[in-house]
């Protein structure tokens, strides 16, 4: 009877994971759908000024804990904007993230982001929290 149970556990186990891991997927896979979307409509979206609001390098890991191998770096910018008197805040460069492979690529991909610097934001008409400050 122990073996049936054990068994039983480990199958539940089993479909937990594969459960868990399609759920993953299938959200990678929508928010890199909206993103080709984004990529594609952002050339013909309005624009209006924004102000960069933080500007810095973060490192990237293949381990999320950051303890195994740093593999790339990222930029990590915040800007702020008004859409119709609304104020939003973005993220996005560009609709797709870009990974640098050197620091020195990444700091002059950084380098037109001062903080305080003011910026053209590219937002969705539709949905204007939704923004990149490069379109395409």
């Amino acid at each position: 009877m122990l073996h049936i149970g054990v068994a039983y556990s480990a199958a539940m186990l089993e479909l937990i994971v594969k459960t868990v891991l399609i759920v993953v997927f299938v959200v990678v896979a929508v928010l890199m759908w909206r993103a080709w979307q984004d990529r594609k409509a952002s050339p013909q979206w309005p624009t209006v000024e924004g102000v960069i609001t933080r500007a810095e390098l973060r490192r990237e890991y293949d381990d999320p804990m950051g303890e195994i191998s740093h593999n790339g770096w990222l930029l990590d910018v915040q800007y702020e904007y008004s859409v119709q008197g609304e104020r939003h805040k973005g993220t996005r460069v560009r609709a797709l993230p870009e990974r640098f492979y050197s620091e020195e690529a990444a700091r002059a991909a950084l380098a037109p982001y001062p903080v305080g610097q003011r910026v053209q934001v590219h937002h969705d008409p539709a949905r204007p929290g939704s923004s990149v400050l490069v379109p395409g």
